[in-house]
């Protein structure tokens, strides 16, 4: 079972309808419960760092959700916000990041093209697996951010997005992944990531995943 973290922090509806199109069984759901027995969890994730952190945090099943993604290894995938929650710090407030990669969030500046950085982006992978597979040449994703990840150890860095800001489009560690760009807005190109996501991880199996 795949769980869609509900916290408020996003609509996660369309998240929700694509996995479904895909085949696998998904919920939205914080509940103790539907942790324990998740395969795979997604957090995503729109607004503030703080309001954020604050809502994920008073969640009852909080320790159980790091259990399962620290210690349980649960493949977990962070969405925008959700990818950057799961950082140390965000200099868009004062919490502290989930910390469960060595990353953290900074401002984007004005200097390097326009904020918030919006529409759509190509992909450079720094990785060659399933997850980087491209379709139609290369893969082309939707962004609308003015915060951006930087990764410590850059060999955690999985695709930087090309254009002015050249931000880290996601980062993999181990059973985490982040991603910058909003798959369940990004047609055919989003449909694709996630079975590809999800195959990496052995949630799904389908040849068309490759």
């Amino acid at each position: 079972m795949i769980v869609i973290l509900d916290v408020g922090l996003a609509n996660v509806g369309s998240v929700e309808n694509m996995l479904k199109r895909i085949g696998v069984q998904v919920m939205v759901s914080s509940s103790t419960e539907s942790i324990l027995s998740a395969t795979g969890i997604i957090i995503p994730g729109v607004g503030s760092f703080d309001a954020g952190m604050l809502a994920i945090k008073d969640l009852d099943s909080f320790s159980v959700l790091e259990k399962a993604v620290l210690n349980r290894k649960v493949p977990v995938l962070g969405i925008c916000l959700g990818m950057q929650l799961m950082t140390t710090s965000s200099d868009e407030g004062v919490e502290a990041g989930l910390g469960w990669v060595d990353a953290k969030t900074v401002r984007l500046h004005p200097e390097r093209g326009v904020v918030p950085n919006m529409g759509w982006r190509y992909l450079s992978y720094m990785h060659n697996d399933i997850v980087s597979s491209e379709i139609e040449g290369k893969d082309k994703f939707y962004f609308v951010h003015s915060f951006s990840v930087l990764c410590e150890n850059h060999k955690n860095v999985h695709a930087l997005s090309e254009g002015n800001h050249n931000v880290v489009a996601s980062y993999r560690y181990d059973n985490i992944m982040g991603v910058q760009f909003h798959p369940e807005k990004s047609h055919m190109y989003g449909f694709a990531f996630f079975r590809r996501w999800l195959a990496y991880y052995g949630l799904y199996t389908d040849s068309a995943a490759n």
